[in-house]
């Protein structure tokens, strides 16, 4: 879209939209940790047999989670 037509409103509805897909992003990692402990038998992340993929999804959700606090933030501000 071009810039010169984005309303407050239409930025204000992009930012929404990708919020939820975010949160469904968010969702789907939780499921995938939950079945990665589960595979292994470990859900505690200070063990060293915890899996290391859950480790490196636990990384991409909390990245997105900090991205969802400022897209939150950045709406609220709007």
């Amino acid at each position: 879209m071009d810039c010169q037509y984005e309303t407050p409103s239409v930025r204000a509805l992009q930012t929404r939209t990708l919020i939820a897909d975010i949160r469904r992003l968010v969702d789907i990692l939780n499921v995938d940790i939950a079945q990665e402990e589960s595979l292994i038998g470990v859900s505690d992340p200070t063990l060293p047999e915890y899996p290391k993929i859950a480790r490196a999804l636990i990384a991409r959700r909390e990245n997105l989670e900090s991205t969802l606090a400022s897209l939150e933030d950045r709406l609220g501000k709007s």
